[in-house]
């Protein structure tokens, strides 16, 4: 059986027949005139290619040159590659353990380099050695992981082999049915996959399935199986085969054949000088000539000894000393590997404790600063707190004027709506009565009624003309500001956010009473502004005047309050006047005033007078930034409890 096993490995590992004189030749030749290290590399590998499948002691000797190239070259894939044909040559002289080792040197560097196929091989090996050791379980892992790899690098023909492989591992088992089933299916997979070549994979299968049929005493589909796999066979092939028939017919007690078979296996195996060959056919022949012929067996018995002989002398002599020398090889690689990590662990110690002292001075470092970094991550943290409160509240005030803004527009639509909702009443009404005088035939009368309705229908479109202008109005100054200034007529904005305002404050408290009166100044020309904003600043303080003025008195001040003396009613009064070179808009209203302790700071964002949840403190901050942007000014006169004037100019 191990005869078997290794004529498969060698198969396995080239698909090209054994070394022939001349070439090996030539590789010598070639190899003493080599110059670069890759050449040479190139030379060694193929000369051990050629050695490893058949004269495994050559191909151990020039191992050493070959692995010393590869790691000079840092070529870590033909490294894994000649552990691999060195696991072959071991394998060749009978050292299957020697021969696993230099596998699993061979599969990490194979993994490293990602070559799945020769991944595959090794792990081939791998299973016939386990098979061999009789660690079957092993064995099938190893066979199905190489399956698997052949599968994923593509190679039709070797997953083939995996699979026939793990049928030869079942059969060394006694599990002939699965033995069975997996040789099935490297036949289903050959056949499907329409693979032709190499042909030694299918005589390798054909192998295994006349062993199966031998084993369930099939002889003829055996014999049928064997006959074809001589087909297209090389010399290695020919001798398995022919010992294999051999075998087959000294079993069913046809000795005449088996005498025919046995000795076209011993010639070949002479041929070659293959002496588990030689031994294997001889001691066929001598089996069956010691019934016949005593004499002729005994020759046979002796050609048997002396190839036992012969492969044991050829160990000693030649193999010996090139094993020595490969391991000597390997022990020095593997001790200057070791003595070059230390030296690399040392250096690595040194390099810590370096760093170590360079960290303990950052660390020392960091330490000093790390409160002065801090404090200023947390200043940083309050800045955008404070940026992302102030966008907030900005929004808010936006929102906020927009509500007044809205429940203005709505109130001064109100009117115009009542108008045409009591006109269009009246107005049916005196349809009714017309038809009425119509009926009776007063002429007169229905046209006196029509004079009326007529009347009544110009007052419902003159007032549905007042809301559209109205809506369409506040649609142009309410649309989103593109920020480009146009001209504008000062006069009419101003006039219009001051009735908007009005009847916003109407709309959130019906309580609130305040008159307003204007003085705009009629040759006050058009101002280039962005008039949403301007619009704005004039709502905002608009707003905050009718507030101002519309206050109840303060508390302890009944009898001596000013207005209360001189009875007067909350007035805001909003004027225009034409400067020269500015126009001035005035926003003055009749309330408490403001303090000279806060005059200051009504322009600073985030203060207020208001109570708590009636006000951002951002409005008048806002109008200042706003008209200062126009290159105008926004300023503020004020007597404590005369009243607050507010005064914009803006250049012309």
């Amino acid at each position: 059986m191990k005869k078997k096993i290794l004529i498969a490995l060698f198969m396995l590992a080239t698909c090209k027949s054994f070394c022939q004189q001349a070439y090996t030749d030539s590789l010598h030749h070639e190899l003493a005139n080599a110059g670069a290290d890759s050449s040479r590399l190139k030379i060694l590998s193929s000369l051990i290619e050629e050695y490893s499948n058949s004269q495994f002691d050559s191909a151990i000797y020039y191992a050493p040159d070959a692995f010393s190239l590869a790691r000079k070259l840092s070529d870590k894939k033909r490294e894994a590659w000649l552990f691999f044909r060195m696991s072959l040559s071991y394998a060749g002289l009978g050292n299957l353990a020697k021969a696993a080792e230099m596998d699993l040197k061979g599969l990490h560097l194979a993994e490293e380099s990602n070559d799945l196929h020769l991944q595959a091989n090794i792990l081939n090996t791998l299973g016939k050695y386990h098979s061999e050791f009789k660690q079957f379980d092993r064995a099938l892992d190893y066979l199905r992981r190489s399956f698997r790899l052949y599968e994923a690098a593509g190679s039709e023909e070797f997953s083939c082999l995996s699979l026939n492989f793990i049928s030869d591992t079942y059969l060394e088992s006694e599990q002939i049915d699965s033995a069975e089933y997996y040789n099935r299916q490297a036949f289903q997979k050959w056949n499907d996959s329409q693979i032709k070549n190499p042909t030694f994979i299918k005589m390798t299968m054909l192998r295994t399935r006349a062993a199966i049929e031998a084993q369930k005493k099939n002889y003829d589909a055996a014999i049928k199986d064997l006959h074809e796999s001589l087909i297209e066979a090389g010399k290695t092939d020919l001798i398995e085969g022919n010992y294999l028939l051999a075998k087959v017919f000294l079993e069913i007690n046809q000795a005449d054949s088996a005498i025919v078979y046995a000795r076209k296996s011993l010639l070949l195996a002479e041929s070659i000088v293959q002496y588990n060959g030689m031994a294997d056919a001889g001691n066929i022949l001598a089996t069956i000539y010691q019934r016949r012929d005593p004499q002729q067996a005994i020759l046979y018995y002796q050609k048997v000894i002396a190839a036992h002989d012969s492969a044991s002398s050829q160990m000693k002599t030649n193999v010996i000393s090139n094993l020595v020398g490969f391991d000597e090889q390997q022990r020095q690689y593997e001790f200057e590997t070791a003595t070059t990590a230390y030296q690399n662990k040392v250096r690595q110690y040194a390099l810590i404790s370096g760093v170590a002292v360079l960290l303990l001075i950052a660390f020392i470092l960091f330490r000093n600063n790390r409160q002065k970094q801090h404090l200023n991550w947390t200043l940083q943290q309050t800045l955008t707190n404070l940026r992302s409160t102030q966008a907030q509240l900005i929004q808010s005030e936006k929102m906020a004027s927009l509500g007044e803004l809205t429940a203005g527009i709505a109130h001064e639509i109100q009117n115009p709506l009542n108008f045409v909702n009591n006109f269009s009443e009246v107005s049916a009404e005196l349809i009714d009565e017309m038809n009425e005088e119509l009926g009776k035939g007063d002429i007169e009368e229905a046209r006196a009624i029509g004079v009326d309705l007529k009347d009544n229908l110009s007052k419902i479109t003159h007032h549905g003309k007042r809301a559209d202008a109205i809506v369409k109005g506040m649609l142009e100054h309410s649309r989103k500001s593109t920020g480009e200034k146009v001209l504008t007529d000062i006069n009419a904005l101003a006039d219009e956010y001051l009735r908007l305002s009005f009847h916003g404050m109407r709309a959130k408290d019906k309580s609130f009473k305040a008159d307003f009166s204007t003085d705009f100044d009629p040759t006050l020309p058009k101002v280039n502004v962005v008039p949403q904003e301007i619009g704005r600043v004039l709502l905002n303080i608009i707003n905050n005047a009718f507030q101002a003025s519309a206050q109840e008195d303060l508390s302890g001040l009944g009898s001596d309050d000013k207005r209360n003396l001189e009875g007067l009613h909350p007035t805001v009064i909003v004027s225009t006047k034409n400067l020269g070179e500015k126009i001035e808009i005035s926003v003055k209203d009749n309330g408490h005033g403001i303090p000279d302790s806060i005059k200051e700071k009504i322009f600073q964002p985030f203060f207020t007078t208001k109570p708590t949840g009636q006000g951002t403190g951002l409005g008048l901050s806002l109008s200042y930034d706003i008209v200062k942007a126009h290159g105008g000014k926004l300023e503020v006169i004020s007597l404590d409890s005369q009243g607050a004037e507010f005064c914009i100019r803006l250049p012309i």
